[in-house]
């Protein structure tokens, strides 16, 4: 049975509660190490990239950074994001788009601090305080006034402890999914051989005589909601952007237009961005099982391999999305100053691709059903311990998780 856990502002919990240091990135050695919002991707930080600055003595003594600060993105799309430092450089200091609590030792545990900060009780303390319109953000005053849940120390140190391996356990699982990508990467090095030098000595022919077609897709003005599962939608653009195939990026289509049933898209079929950010043009995924009706959009080429290509479409995906090879196909991009680089179906065509064995590239589609079938069950593990993670979240800060 849970029981009330006394709650105490944020004030009374740290040391203090300070803005960070006004200052140019530097990739040169010019200073400490300049942390920024940027630099915090997926809940890590990765110190080898970050950059530099200068910084007087007195700013670096103020902004310095160590083990147990717990750092805010007080602007921007993030606002509210935090980031517990569980180790840093020795020389590091933050940029004053980050807020920086420095917790006191005496009155509550860091890490306790930090997981406080992911439940939704903060985040509707956070949605409250926000100001301003165009660009909302939060401050240290409004951040001090936060009502924390504040168990004995004891206790806190027990929450952490079970929550900090329940992460580990959700993190896992992530790491797990993306292991399946590696090992399907490594197996069509192994198979096939890198594309470009093309070491195996396959035959080679220009993308233009395997293909039937190259489709082009419709953007016509579709409602901003998602499609629902019985009725038409057309893809957006973020489908096929980060190399797999995500059909909740969809508009649904207006009730005044009627679909194009030539354009659905179906499972096999190999989509391509032909326009994009240089990040993300040339992106290419399989579509190995679909949900529900949608269309293809005008920014999206389906590529329809010829009968007695001597290719498959795993193959021909797995050729577009290999690193060294997108590189090359990223080149052919066109575009005016201030547009997005757009690669036109005749440059594609032009792309040389090896052709290998049939019966190796039988097993690699064997190899890429197997490695969608463990896919498909780790994420639907790692859902479920998403689901349970938050409540155990939940039950932690509402007295829930007391011994």
């Amino acid at each position: 049975m849970s029981r009330a856990v006394p709650l105490r502002p944020l004030d009374e919990l740290a040391l203090s509660v300070d803005y960070g240091v006004t200052a140019s990135a530097s990739v040169a050695k010019v200073g400490p190490q300049f942390l920024r919002i940027t630099d915090i991707q997926d809940d890590r930080v990765d110190w080898a990239t970050v950059p530099f600055c200068e910084a007087s003595a007195a700013e670096e003594e103020g902004a310095r950074l160590q083990e147990g600060d717990i750092v805010f993105a007080r602007t921007g799309a993030t606002t509210g994001k935090s980031f517990l430092i569980r180790a840093c450089p020795e020389r590091v200091v933050f940029a004053s788009y980050l807020i920086r609590v420095r917790p006191n030792l005496r009155e509550v545990e860091p890490g306790y601090l930090a997981w406080y900060f992911q439940t939704p009780d903060y985040w509707r303390q956070i949605s409250s305080n926000l100001s301003g319109t165009a660009q909302p953000g939060v401050n240290a005053t409004k951040l001090k006034a936060l009502s924390v849940p504040r168990p004995p120390l004891p206790e806190q140190r027990r929450i952490a402890d079970i929550l900090d391996k329940a992460d580990a356990i959700r993190r896992k699982r992530r790491e797990a999914i993306a292991l399946t990508e590696e090992l399907l990467r490594s197996a069509f090095l192994e198979m096939f051989g890198d594309p470009v030098t093309n070491p195996k000595r396959w035959p080679v022919k220009p993308l233009g005589e395997l293909l039937d077609t190259i489709d082009s897709g419709w953007s016509p003005v579709c409602e901003a909601r998602r499609a629902l599962d019985d009725e038409w939608g057309v893809l957006k653009l973020g489908a096929v952007t980060f190399g797999r195939y995500d059909d909740r990026e969809n508009k649904a289509l207006g009730a005044d237009l009627s679909p194009a049933p030539e354009l659905e898209v179906k499972a096999g079929d190999v989509l391509f961005s032909r326009k994009n950010t240089y990040e993300h043009v040339a992106a290419c995924v399989l579509v190995v099982s679909t949900r529900q009706r949608l269309m293809l959009p005008d920014l999206i080429f389906r590529l329809v391999l010829a009968r007695g290509s001597g290719l498959r479409p795993e193959t021909l995906w797995s050729l577009l999305s290999n690193e060294r090879l997108r590189k090359q196909v990223q080149q052919l991009a066109g575009g005016t100053a201030g547009s997005m680089p757009n690669i036109s179906k005749e440059r594609l065509k032009g792309v040389n691709l090896p052709v290998p064995p049939m019966a190796r590239q039988e097993r690699f589609a064997a190899a890429v059903s197997a490695s969608e079938s463990t896919r498909t069950a780790l994420e639907a593990a790692a859902r479920e311990s998403e689901v349970l993670f938050s409540s155990l979240v939940a039950r932690a800060f509402s007295g829930g998780l007391t011994s």
